[in-house]
């Protein structure tokens, strides 16, 4: 038996198809892309296979697709033909790389045995295929969710009340026992074809927390799966990078040229992740086509812890409301350090500040009981009596008088309560970071702009006097094309003799450098190049390294470097746990000098700038310091800019607008991934 290449067979076919041939590769577009089930695909297709012949090179090719080591169906020998020496069965295995006698050590003998049994169940059902009329009546073609029962998969409802009144999550269980080690197969099995690193273990925990998701809560699930795909996909980009195309054995259409950014095109991500046919509906991201195998007793344990919230019993809910001309305002917080110094900067005057339009006033406290709301009150709020003690968050929310929610707490919480006070039709002002991922944020902006409420990340930073002024200097031009912005924001929190609960150790509540520290150096780097004119707010490239620490694996050292190609500028921002901060923390160098922040980055008190003798020389030839000091800690500076935009009937700031909130969040989860930390996996680490 002479063996011919898929190429050769599908030559010969469109040969003998003539006239039917785009029809049928049409139907078989359609059945590999999971269009159509296997059923209408059979039905269909004896349209243009009537023939004999046609139906043995149609089999020949379906077989040279499924099964690259048999590109032709075997014919049986007649039973009287003499017998000849037994031959020594060939094995059919993954594709073993460019080496051929590498070690196969990496490889799962599961996935190998599976590979075997797809390919030979293919082979007979093809060769059972046979011409037959055409029926004068054809069924009706099956929806997306027949097809997908068909093959075994299940899809989950939407959820929400009314269903999909928040974005649904369209993840898939199968009823054939779709498992964690057939998942972790194909990923090891991809790493070690294109000699990359084993993946890390944090992708296996995603991955059972993704494909249980009935059993978690629809924010989590949402954040597992977004994170999950952006991590595969880097893998695949790699492998695609170092080989130049795609050499998954499953791999059934070819995959598009991958651009130069590490962003890889669903074509290809479709490509290497499609094994037909057992294919997962190509219903959302989290839907990753992937191949069904058998049950292992291990792979079928739940998850049955419930999620955990803080233990913290500090944690406190502050409501603010309309008083003349200002805005309803609520404060959502655990009612620490920045909650208390937060309430105290909004019962300074304004005009001490030089502010008429805007006034603020502490209406309620709320906490889990209201012991705690008139501690809180009593400690930080001078005891008003008119301010309303609060015993549950709910009782905030339902509270008429209250407008806008502000939030303070942990940053894995950061997500939910602002989800809640939205629904709540509140304006609400969300702690820096505002969410702890991309997808998060996206899933706010789109609830605040459905309930037609203001939301702003708390950067509150931007809206103090040093950065308007610096803003001022770089928009004038005198300083010339921006080159380079190094910002740093380090403090020394004695991590080896702090309770790992601690908020900065604990993984749980978003602990580590880059979530805590990281958004002040990266808002210099924004106002300097993002927000910078010649830019027109164009995206950065981000590359990043880590240092974690082994008290609870947080980040205790993060560098990132953002490059900005309209501008041909670059920053180099830093954060650490267990530095001081330098001084200064900022430095905005440009062709005609430079601007020095002082520490600490996140509330300057003033700014130096220096002017050279001529462009590039270095040379400073004279220099200007200004100081711009103002009572309290700097805090109303944002909560003015709230009130005056809801006044205003806006939705997000103009100055700390959703497009910088999602550059930031863009940023932290590519530094996150580079660096293969994922903060997800840590913050559900209770939950496995």
């Amino acid at each position: 038996m002479s063996l011919e290449s898929t190429s050769t067979i599908k030559s010969k076919l469109a040969a003998g198809l003539g006239p039917k041939a785009p029809r049928y590769w049409s139907l078989l577009k359609a059945f590999l892309s999971a269009a159509i089930s296997r059923t209408e695909f059979d039905e269909q297709i004896r349209e243009c296979v009537d023939t004999p012949q046609l139906v043995q090179m149609h089999n020949a090719l379906i077989i040279s697709i499924f099964d690259p080591s048999a590109h032709l169906a075997v014919r049986s020998a007649p039973q009287d033909a003499p017998k000849g020496p037994p031959r020594k069965r060939r094995r059919l295995l993954p594709y073993q790389g460019p080496d051929p006698n590498e070690p196969t050590s990496l490889r799962s003998n599961r996935l190998k045995g599976w590979t075997v049994g797809i390919g030979r169940r293919e082979r007979e059902r093809v060769r059972n295929f046979q011409p037959m009329a055409l029926s004068a009546e054809r069924k009706p073609r099956l929806d997306k969710d027949e097809i997908a029962c068909e093959r075994g998969v299940q899809l989950l409802s939407e959820r929400g009340d009314p269903p999909g009144s928040r974005p649904a999550l369209h993840l898939a269980s199968s009823a054939r026992g779709f498992t964690l080690q057939h998942i972790t197969d194909r990923i090891n099995l991809i790493s070690a074809q294109n000699n990359l690193n084993a993946p890390s273990k944090n992708i296996a925990s995603l991955l059972t927390l993704a494909f249980e998701v009935n059993l978690i809560e629809h924010s989590t699930a949402l954040l597992v799966a977004e994170i999950l795909q952006a991590k595969i996909k880097q893998i695949i980009t790699q492998a695609i990078a170092v080989n130049g195309a795609s050499h998954a054995i499953t791999s059934i259409h070819p995959s598009a040229p991958h651009s130069s950014g590490n962003v890889l095109s669903l074509s290809a991500f479709d490509t290497l992740f499609t094994i037909a046919p057992a294919v997962l509906p190509n219903k959302s991201a989290a839907a990753m086509r992937l191949a069904l195998g058998d049950n292992e007793p291990r792979d079928d344990e739940v998850l049955t812890d419930e999620r955990r919230e803080p233990q913290d019993p500090a944690w406190q809910l502050l409501a603010l409301l309309r008083e003349r001309s200002t805005v309803d305002q609520a404060l959502h917080t655990w009612g620490g350090w920045i909650a208390s110094k937060f309430v105290q900067d909004l019962l300074v005057d304004p005009k001490s500040r030089g502010v008429q339009d805007v006034v603020h006033k502490v209406a309620g406290i709320g906490s889990r009981n209201v012991d705690s709301a008139r501690k809180f009150i009593a400690e930080h709020a001078g005891g008003d009596a008119s301010i309303k003690a609060y015993g549950t968050y709910e009782d905030v929310y339902n509270d008429p008088d209250v407008d806008a929610i502000y939030i303070g707490t942990p940053h894995t919480f950061h997500y939910i309560n602002a989800r809640d006070a939205i629904k709540a039709k509140k304006h609400v002002l969300v702690e820096k970071p505002i969410t702890n991922n991309t997808p998060e944020l996206r899933s706010l902006i789109e609830l605040a702009k459905e309930n037609n409420v203001f939301l702003m990340e708390a950067m509150w930073t931007r809206f103090q006097p040093v950065a308007l002024a610096v803003k001022r200097i770089i928009d004038e031009g005198k300083l010339g094309d921006p080159i380079m912005v190094h910002a740093d924001l380090s403090g020394d929190f004695n991590i080896e003799n702090i309770p790992k609960t601690h908020r900065i150790l604990d993984p749980q509540l978003g602990g580590g450098a880059l979530l805590d520290l990281g958004p002040y150096p990266l808002v210099w780097a924004i106002v300097a190049l993002y927000e910078h004119p010649s830019n027109n707010h164009t995206l950065p490239s981000v590359s990043a390294a880590m240092v974690k620490t082994p008290l609870t694996n947080v980040d205790r050292t993060s560098a990132f470097t953002l490059t900005f190609p309209t501008l041909s500028a670059q920053a180099m921002l830093s954060c650490s746990i267990n530095l001081p901060c330098p001084d200064p923390a900022a430095t905005l160098r440009f062709r005609n000098g430079n601007i020095l922040i002082p520490a600490p980055p996140y509330c300057p008190r003033g700014y130096t700038v220096q002017y050279f003798d001529k462009p590039g020389s270095g040379k400073i030839e004279r220099e200007e310091t200004v100081h711009l000091d103002h009572p309290g800690g700097g805090w109303y500076f944002q909560a003015d800019e709230v009130a005056r935009c809801v006044r205003a009937g806006k939705l997000q700031s103009d100055l700390w607008g959703h497009d910088k909130s999602l550059l930031a969040m863009q940023v932290f989860d590519e530094v996150s991934t580079s660096a293969f930390f994922l903060f997800c996996d840590l913050m559900m680490s209770a939950l496995l």
